[in-house]
C-alpha cells in the first residue's frame, strides 16, 4: 500500500487539535444534525466527521458504519488534509494510493470517498467531513459547493465550541492571545469588559486593566460614531441574536478607526446567557475607500454604496482591459417582496431594508469587488478574474443572506428574498450595454420562475 508523508507543520497542527479539545468532545447533535443533513443531499451510505490525531483517525457523529477509529496510516482523511478545500477519490480500486488498502478490499468496502478539509481556529488541517459509497460515483461542481458549505457549516460549530470553552479557561485565554491578529473581547452579562486579548489593545491603545469593569461605549465611541449603528447592535442583543455591523471607535489617542464587529450570546448549560464574546476586524482601509467616493459624488446616499454613475464608469474601464483568458461577471440583484415591505410598514421601514440589505452585500465581497445600487430594489455587483464554479458559490452566498430577517427599528421582523441575474464580459456580451441586458433578462428569467438565480450563458439565446 502506498504510503503518504507526514503534513507540513505537523506538530502545531497536532497541537493544535489538541487545544481545540476534540478528541475528549462527546458525540454532539451540532454535528448530527450535519452528518444527517450530508446523507440526504448525497444519498451515501457512510458520512462522518473525522480528526486525524498523531497516530489514530477518530470518527464523530458518524452514520452507516461502527467503526470508531482506525489507524492514520490507512485512512482515507490523513491523505485528505493535505489538501487546501477538498478531495475526491472516485473509484478507489483505480486510485494507486488506495486499491490495497484494507478499508477498500475489506469491510466497509470503500469505492468512492469526497472529504472536505476542516480548519482549527488558527486554520491548521485537523480533521474532514466526509461521504463514502460502496461503489465509484462522481461529484458535480454544484454537489462539491454543497460538500463545502456543509463542513463550512461544522468548521463554525467547532470554532463555536472552541470560543465557548476558552471563557471556562485562562490558560487558553492565554493562548488565543498570542494566536490572533483581530481584537476579540469578552463582556459579562452585563456588557462589562472581562478580558481582551493582544490584537484588541493594540486596536484600541488600552490595557486589559485600563478595560476591566468598563462598557466598551464607554471608551470606544466619540462624536462621529453612528447612534443609529449602535441601535442596531442593541436590538440584535436584545433579541438575544449574534450581532454584527460596521462601527467607527475612537482609540486610546482619540483616533478614529472603523472595525467589523461580529459577535455571539455565550449560553450555559441551561440555556441562560451569562456573557457575549465579539471579534473585531480593522476595516478602516475598506470604509475610507466607501468615504472617499462619497467625496466625489460616486456615492448612493441611502445605502453608502457605489451609484449606478460610479459602476458605469468603472465597467467601461474594466472591460477594456480583461484579457482573453478572464472574464468578469455582472450580478443584478432585485429584492423580492420589497413592495410588500413598503406597503404594509411604510416607506421608512422600506429605507431600512436597503441600508441592511447593502450592509449585508459588503460583508460577503471583497475590497476589490463593486457593489452598487442601481435604483430602487435593485443592487449590482461586478467581480473581475472569476471563475464559473465562482460566480455559482457566489450566487449561493448571496441567496443565504435572504435566510434571516430585517429587524426594524419599531421591532418588527420583515422576511425577503432575491432573485439574481448574471451575466459576463466576453463570454456572453461584447459591450456593457449588452452585460447589463443580459444580466436584466437572466434577473427576470430568475423572478418568473423563482429559482433565486440565473446565470445568462449563450443557451439563453
Amino acid at each position: 500500500m502506498h504510503q503518504t508523508t507526514s503534513t507540513e507543520n505537523e506538530v502545531a497542527r497536532l497541537r493544535a487539535l489538541q487545544e481545540l479539545g476534540l478528541l475528549d468532545m462527546p458525540d454532539d447533535d451540532r454535528f448530527d444534525r450535519i452528518t444527517r443533513l450530508a446523507k440526504v443531499i448525497f444519498d451515501t451510505p457512510i458520512v462522518f466527521i473525522s480528526f486525524v490525531g498523531k497516530d489514530q483517525q477518530l470518527l464523530k457523529s458518524s452514520i452507516g458504519t461502527d467503526i470508531t477509529n482506525t489507524p492514520r496510516s490507512i485512512s482515507f482523511c490523513h491523505h485528505a488534509i493535505e489538501q487546501d478545500k477538498l478531495m475526491i477519490v472516485e473509484d478507489a480500486l483505480l486510485d494507486e494510493r488506495f486499491q490495497d488498502n484494507p478499508l477498500v478490499i475489506g469491510d466497509p468496502h470503500i469505492r468512492f470517498y469526497a472529504g472536505a478539509v476542516l480548519r482549527s481556529y488558527d486554520q491548521y488541517p485537523i480533521g474532514t467531513l466526509c461521504i463514502i459509497d460502496t461503489k465509484p460515483r462522481q461529484l458535480s461542481e454544484h454537489e462539491q459547493t454543497l460538500l463545502l458549505d456543509l463542513a463550512q457549516g461544522a468548521q463554525n460549530e467547532l470554532h463555536l465550541h472552541f470560543m465557548h470553552a476558552l471563557q471556562q479557561e485562562n490558560q487558553r485565554l492565554s493562548w488565543i492571545s498570542g494566536q490572533i491578529s483581530n481584537g476579540v473581547l469578552y463582556t459579562d452579562v452585563n456588557k462589562r469588559i472581562v478580558w481582551c486579548n493582544e490584537g484588541f489593545s493594540r486596536l484600541s491603545g488600552y490595557r486589559l486593566d485600563e478595560l476591566k469593569g468598563k462598557k466598551p461605549s464607554e471608551i470606544l465611541q466619540g462624536p462621529e460614531t453612528s447612534q443609529k449603528t449602535i441601535q442596531k447592535l442593541k436590538r440584535q442583543i436584545d433579541k438575544e441574536w449574534p450581532f454584527e455591523a460596521d462601527i467607527l471607535n475612537y482609540n486610546k489617542s482619540g483616533k478614529a478607526y472603523w472595525v467589523h464587529i461580529y459577535g455571539v450570546p455565550l449560553r450555559s448549560s441551561t440555556g441562560d446567557i451569562y456573557g457575549y464574546i465579539a471579534i473585531q476586524r480593522d476595516v478602516t482601509a475598506k470604509m475610507n475607500s466607501y468615504l472617499e467616493l462619497k467625496k466625489l459624488a460616486y456615492v448612493d446616499e441611502l445605502t453608502g454604496l457605489a451609484n449606478r454613475r460610479y459602476l458605469d464608469e468603472r465597467l467601461e474601464q474594466l472591460t477594456a482591459s480583461v484579457s482573453i483568458n478572464t472574464q468578469l461577471a455582472l450580478f443584478i440583484i432585485d429584492l423580492n417582496g420589497f413592495k410588500r415591505i413598503n406597503d404594509t410598514f411604510g416607506h421608512l421601514a422600506g429605507d431600512e431594508v436597503l441600508a441592511e440589505v447593502a450592509s449585508r452585500l459588503i460583508n460577503v465581497t471583497k475590497q476589490e469587488d463593486i457593489l452598487s445600487r442601481l435604483g430602487g430594489d435593485e443592487f449590482a455587483i461586478v467581480i473581475n478574474g472569476i471563475t464559473q464554479y465562482e460566480i455559482t458559490r457566489t450566487c449561493e452566498r448571496l441567496l443565504k443572506l435572504c435566510l434571516e430577517p430585517i429587524l426594524l427599528e419599531t421591532g418588527d421582523e420583515v422576511a425577503f428574498g432575491m432573485s439574481i441575474g448574471v451575466a459576463r464580459y466576453p463570454d456572453d456580451a461584447n459591450t456593457v450595454k449588452m452585460l447589463f441586458q443580459l444580466a436584466d433578462q437572466a434577473m427576470y428569467q430568475a423572478k418568473q420562475n423563482q429559482t433565486g438565480a440565473s446565470i445568462h450563458t449563450a443557451l439563453d439565446e
